[in-house]
């Protein structure tokens, strides 16, 4: 359900269609495990079989089951693998659309179907305790994907390339000799402009949550695909989060748990992460550019934002 590119300096055209090849084996083969639209899956298998028997899992399955409950754990539920009940009844991921807002009545009886805690893993084995619960992976996959991606690129001798799934960005070596792999941040209120480059260090990744292009319309409102899975609320406020971490897989996780939490709350949790680095910009005009301790040495912004970058202290 979104795009893949795989780019290699000009040096090492001559590894791209292996290396593209591979790329798209290794990213076939998790969309057949861990795809909620694909009925065969290991994840569809799992959401049929909750509240009534556990199940065996691949080993990568595992690992994206395992790391989603400790993003989970470790945000205190901002970040939830189980959060699809809540997104389909909002009327996204092919749920039936809202006429109305609903009610805290309505809301609350959905949330009975969510929690993370809900969710084991023992042995290979995952279970989902609750009947009518279902674990949706789509806020960690593609990360997840990308590190595999990046893992497998790198044990194949391949030195200078960006994996991209979705927006979900990692690099390795440089684009060219003396020259960083960079990635554009968008302007969230203005998709042709750019509020500045992100230069990424060899290994390193970057992802983007956003509200601009996944949202339903409600009785003239605008609300996001972003759940807050502690209130059963769409997420408001924030424009967008780009995370910059030393895995794809963390890049993801934390830039939907930081979209949940907020610029004050988020600042407790990412004390704890000091090689995740954060830009933060409020769904509000003008422009204004929260940079966390540690973004800004990896983050130019463009001549015309200059005067909107704020610099935030966690401590």
């Amino acid at each position: 359900g979104t795009f893949a590119s795989l780019t290699v300096s000009a040096e090492e055209e001559a590894a791209l269609d292996a290396a593209a090849a591979l790329t798209e084996t290794t990213l076939r083969d998790l969309d057949n495990s861990l795809s909620i639209f694909k009925p065969n899956s290991e994840i569809s298998r799992l959401n049929r079989s909750a509240g009534t028997s556990p199940m065996q899992v691949a080993e990568q399955t595992e690992e994206v089951l395992r790391l989603s409950w400790q993003y989970a754990d470790v945000t205190g539920g901002a970040f939830d693998p189980t959060v699809l009940p809540l997104v389909q009844f909002w009327g996204f991921n092919k749920g039936p659309p809202l006429s109305a807002v609903p009610d805290s009545a309505a809301i609350r009886s959905v949330l009975e179907r969510v929690g993370y805690r809900h969710l084991s893993l023992t042995n290979r084995m995952a279970f989902v305790d609750r009947e009518g619960m279902s674990v949706d992976l789509g806020g960690i996959a593609k990360g997840y994907a990308v590190d595999a991606c990046y893992q497998a690129l790198v044990s194949n001798g391949v030195q200078n390339f960006m994996v991209d799934l979705g927006g979900n960005i990692r690099c390795r070596g440089s684009a060219q000799p003396g020259r960083p792999w960079s990635i554009g941040v968008r302007d969230p209120f203005n998709r042709d402009r750019i509020i500045g480059a992100i230069h990424l260090a060899a290994g390193m990744a970057v992802a983007t949550s956003g509200n601009y292009e996944n949202f339903v319309m409600i009785g003239g409102k605008r609300y996001t695909h972003i759940m807050d899975p502690r209130t059963g609320w769409p997420v408001e406020g924030v424009a967008s989060v780009t995370v910059i971490a030393a895995t794809a897989v963390e890049a993801d996780a934390m830039s939907t748990s930081v979209f949940v939490l907020g610029l004050e709350e988020s600042k407790p949790i990412l004390r704890r992460m000091p090689n995740c680095h954060v830009i933060f910009i409020p769904d509000e005009q003008p422009v204004r550019v929260y940079l966390f301790p540690g973004a800004r040495e990896h983050f130019t912004a463009d001549p015309a934002f200059d005067g909107e970058i704020i610099d935030v202290a966690t401590e």
